[in-house]
């Protein structure tokens, strides 16, 4: 199962998309984002389990949107 959440936004930070998922809740002010769904998606993956695979969470920008998206899979 692969889920993927998009927006129209600026995007993730070079930094964050080389260091892969960071699933760290902080509230930006500037950009109205709590963080939150990023941080909910990562739990998810952790729990998931199936034969050796493990859920993942893969960070990229430039979805359909125009801006960040997170892709949740789970086996």
């Amino acid at each position: 199962l692969e889920l993927r959440v998009e927006d129209n936004g600026a995007g993730f930070p070079a930094n964050m998309l080389e260091s892969g998922a960071s699933a760290k809740a902080a509230i930006n002010f500037l950009s109205n984002s709590s963080g939150l769904g990023l941080y909910f998606s990562s739990e998810v993956a952790k729990m998931h389990k199936h034969r050796q695979r493990s859920g993942s969470i893969a960070l990229e920008n430039g979805g359909a949107m125009g801006g960040g998206c997170f892709v949740l899979r789970l086996p």
